[in-house]
């Protein structure tokens, strides 16, 4: 596991691009978006909490993330139903 987890983040490494000034805006852009959609179909808009800045020490990965996402919306989504 450690050596695939390695060569994911050497790929990340290589290939996904760093912030910068342009990506905030661009992500500022798609934020609003996202809460002019979510109003105009009469749904809430939520934002999710940022992630820490590691992973129990460890980067994260592309994968730990949408893990990690997913389960935060499940347990946003359960305790609204409670």
């Amino acid at each position: 596991m450690k050596a695939i987890a390695g060569r994911l983040m050497r790929l990340e490494d290589r290939f996904v691009p760093r912030e910068t000034e342009e990506s905030r805006r661009i992500h500022e852009k798609l934020r609003q978006a996202r809460e002019r959609a979510a109003k105009d179909t009469g749904q809430p808009y939520r934002e999710l909490p940022p992630l820490p800045a590691t992973n129990n020490g460890h980067l994260w990965t592309t994968g730990d993330i949408l893990v990690a996402r997913r389960h935060q919306i499940q347990r946003l989504e359960a305790a609204q139903q409670q």
